[in-house]
């Protein structure tokens, strides 16, 4: 992947293209819901039925949600993110041979 396209990935404007995608990936039905500016990071939350028990403020548990997950656009070392080429490529938008 040339070092442009690798950095078009951390642009919240472009991400958010991703939205409403919906894509089979890490085991799970999902579907984009949010780009958050910071990170940035992507918002995916599961469409398969996978529900997780969600927390009041006390930590009680109060109902099921669907899963949610965050993936971040950027390593720990500014390259792009593992996980997020991952995604990508199951979603079809990147090819094998750039991950």
């Amino acid at each position: 992947m040339s070092a442009g396209a690798a950095r078009s990935f951390d642009d919240p404007r472009r991400l958010r293209a991703l939205l409403g995608l919906e894509l089979d990936w890490d085991g799970h039905r999902w579907q984009v819901v949010d780009i958050l500016p910071e990170g940035p990071t992507v918002v995916l939350q599961a469409t398969d039925g996978a529900r997780e028990i969600q927390a009041n403020q006390h930590g009680e548990a109060v109902r099921r949600v669907p899963r949610r997950r965050e993936v971040p656009a950027r390593d720990a070392d500014g390259g792009p993110h593992p996980d997020l080429l991952a995604l990508l490529a199951a979603a079809g938008l990147l090819g094998p041979d750039t991950r």
